[in-house]
């Protein structure tokens, strides 16, 4: 939706295909304040700090909740912007009053059937029987892109698995959740970020064998058993969990292509660079996107021309957060000795090491 608003405000007509208007929206999500420049570009930034909970560091703790280290967020410094925790149905709520108010057309329960290049467009079949002709087709539909096949082969356009997953439910905020507060055990992790003054979320990162999910009328007890040595506040939420209802799981997956595009068809976003979500930047490095080609179709540049442009902008940018996350992902998950004994040396390492990426992060994006 962030691009649609963006189309609109760059003065470009939009027609947008989109899933079943009542179809799952997910948990919460936290936005940077790289994420929070692209709303307030898009004049949605104080609708969303209404809506969700703003703060200005993580706390990382032991597994029994005892305080390590806090490291404060430092990409919104510059502009006096914080890190934003929120539902994601709240966040879809302000962008879909947005999107209305700039006069885009969403059709719900429609996709795209066919796309058949053509030098002056993209004819356009789509699922309910109608041909449309666009200059370009943008594909932002997430991890599982039906619109990848249309950039790259068969085998590029399917998500990497890492052997990781996550884990969210939402439960009632406790007073001592005010920021992203994270409970590091070994293999595996916990957190709890506020979403709102009465909601927090839990959520964890474990390894999972690839291609495999856990029972799903059974996902609370799989998560107990996986987050057992866990106490405090993340214990508290464990055993109030009264069934499987509620708890979102998702294999952590990855894109990565070697081009955006193929003529006037372009993917951003997950579709085009998903990555692990331990830097938090995946829906950032969307709102990012969705305001670079925005800037690129109101400058004048022609839609055939925009792909190109856009992928030179925002590869790098994007490949740093795919690896960076990797990285730390890869290094939360050690279980090798080595990795063990100088685990609480890295804990203490972390306000210089975040402030470093953070310093790459707060760089202008567009």
């Amino acid at each position: 939706m962030s691009r649609g608003r963006c189309a609109r405000t760059a003065g470009t007509g939009w027609y947008r295909p989109y899933k079943p208007a009542d179809a799952p929206l997910g948990i919460g999500l936290v936005l940077p304040a790289n994420a929070l420049r692209g709303l307030r570009e898009l004049g949605v930034l104080e609708d969303c700090l209404a809506a969700g909970f703003p703060f200005d560091r993580n706390r990382f703790c032991d597994p029994d909740g005892s305080p390590l280290v806090d490291v404060p967020s430092r990409i919104g410094v510059g502009d006096g912007l914080p890190s934003l925790a929120m539902h994601r149905a709240d966040l879809h709520r302000v962008l879909l009053a947005a999107v209305d108010k700039a006069g885009v057309t969403i059709a719900y329960g429609t996709t795209v059937a066919e796309l058949l290049p053509r030098d002056d467009g993209v004819h356009v079949r789509l699922t309910d029987g109608r041909v449309v002709t666009y200059a370009l087709v943008l594909g932002f539909d997430g991890i599982n892109s039906a619109l990848r096949r249309h950039v790259t082969d068969a085998a590029g356009a399917r998500p990497r698995q890492t052997g990781y997953a996550t884990w969210r439910v939402a439960a009632p905020r406790v007073p001592e959740i005010r920021c992203g507060t994270l409970f590091l055990g070994i293999g595996n992790k916990a957190g709890l970020n506020p979403l709102n003054r009465e909601e927090m979320y839990l959520f964890a990162t474990t390894r999972e064998r690839a291609g495999t999910r856990p029972d799903p009328q059974r996902l609370h007890e799989a998560l107990r058993q996986r987050l057992a040595g866990y106490g405090g506040p993340v214990r508290a939420v464990l055993d109030a969990l009264a069934g499987p209802e509620g708890i979102v799981y998702s294999p952590i997956e990855e894109v990565v292509l070697p081009v955006w595009y193929r003529g006037r068809v372009l993917v951003a976003g997950d579709a085009a660079h998903a990555t692990a979500p331990q830097l938090t930047q995946g829906a950032a490095m969307a709102v990012e996107d969705a305001v670079v080609i925005a800037r690129l179709l109101a400058s004048g540049e022609p839609a055939s021309a925009v792909p190109a442009r856009f992928m030179a902008r925002r590869r790098e940018r994007c490949r740093y957060v795919q690896e960076t996350s990797k990285r730390i992902l890869l290094a939360e998950m050690a279980t090798d000795p080595q990795s063990v004994a100088h685990r609480l040396d890295r804990i203490h390492q972390l306000p210089a090491r975040t402030a470093a990426i953070d310093a790459v992060l707060s760089r202008p994006a567009w």
